[in-house]
């Protein structure tokens, strides 16, 4: 309908164009403006397709480095949260049946001394998928708070790079 959306994936525009519309986006939320562009990035984390890039570094560029990561940390935060919760409900009982109880038994307990360093590890990779190691998180049974805590010491370089940037 036009909305920033919209704008965001017009091809017509450049790089600088589509920073300017954000920000007047951004500004015209007022006092809203940040957990409006914290409400944007959980939706990018909890929407796989959605690249996180085309928000951190205007993050920087709308609140400034220091605040614009921390924006972009909470962000990416609760969208992992609430990915690993939506993939533990939906999904997790049916993975579960594809493996024998011993078996099921031996990744629980890898999972539950590894997991949330493997998911630390994977996010200070800026070419991990950061949606697709959330749901793998919830489909492994690793509980959502321990997916929140492993990603924000994980993601907190890149975030507060980007918007840096």
């Amino acid at each position: 309908s036009g909305g920033i959306l919209h704008q965001m994936l017009r091809g017509d525009l450049d790089a600088a164009e589509k920073v300017e519309l954000l920000q007047e986006f951004f500004r015209s939320a007022g006092v809203w403006a940040p957990l409006l562009y914290v409400g944007f990035v959980t939706i990018e984390v909890v929407v796989a397709p959605i690249p996180g890039l085309i928000l951190y570094a205007p993050g920087g560029m709308i609140f400034g480095p220091l605040v614009g990561g921390a924006l972009a940390l909470v962000g990416n935060t609760l969208g992992a949260g609430l990915a690993a919760t939506i993939a533990r409900r939906l999904g997790a009982a049916k993975v579960e049946e594809c493996f024998a109880d011993d078996t099921r038994r031996r990744l629980h307990t890898i999972i539950a001394e590894r997991g949330p360093r493997w998911i630390f590890w994977l996010r200070l990779n800026p070419l991990t998928s950061s949606d697709m190691v959330s749901y793998a998180a919830g489909l492994a049974d690793i509980p959502a708070r321990k997916v929140m805590a492993a990603t924000a010491c994980g993601m907190a370089p890149l975030c507060f790079a980007q918007a840096a940037l």
